[in-house]
């Protein structure tokens, strides 16, 4: 048998969805080029890639690409639905430190919802008249920084996790 006949099942394979992380702190100017749920050995995942316009950061030029991904199963997942719409509420022009809780703006918070929706599932998409790709191509404003975490049992060091705050595009000055 010849070294073709490794790649047998290759046509079978789905294709692994990993991206690169923004590596560094920084302040970012940034446009969504594909946001999808991810689901593979890892959990499943929230996922927005971007491209980077604008850089602070060194370790992510402008011309990049990076994604930012969210947990929706496990510890963390409680947390991600807020994470997730206040990327969107960026996106749509909204401060997310300005946004009313939802007991206070349900509309703007089932809007949010309703475009992320649209967003990673195209039947939803489509039986709700909305565009799947409205969010493509929208720019937003990211600050990264990094934020020590505490060892986990038996450890004597804790990691770092990075903590994303997006803002509107329109929101402030040039970024670099």
């Amino acid at each position: 048998m010849g070294a073709a006949s490794y790649f047998d099942d290759m046509a079978k394979a789905k294709s692994q969805a990993g991206g690169q992380y923004v590596k560094g702190e920084g302040k970012f100017l940034v446009t969504i080029q594909r946001i999808f749920v991810h689901e593979g050995h890892k959990g499943r995942f929230f996922i927005c890639e971007f491209s980077v316009d604008e850089s602070t950061s060194p370790l992510d030029p402008a011309g990049s690409t990076r994604s930012w991904s969210a947990p929706l199963l496990g510890e963390r997942a409680k947390y991600s639905f807020g994470d997730i719409k206040n990327l969107i509420f960026a996106v749509t022009g909204h401060h997310p430190k300005d946004v009313a809780d939802p007991d206070l703006n349900p509309e703007l918070h089932n809007e949010a919802t309703r475009l992320v929706m649209a967003a990673v599932d195209p039947a939803y998409a489509k039986k709700n008249d909305l565009d799947a790709t409205i969010l493509i191509g929208e720019q937003v404003q990211l600050e990264t920084n990094l934020k020590a975490t505490r060892p986990k049992p038996g450890q004597t060091q804790g990691g770092t996790f990075t903590v994303h705050s997006w803002s509107p595009a329109s929101a402030g000055e040039a970024v670099a």
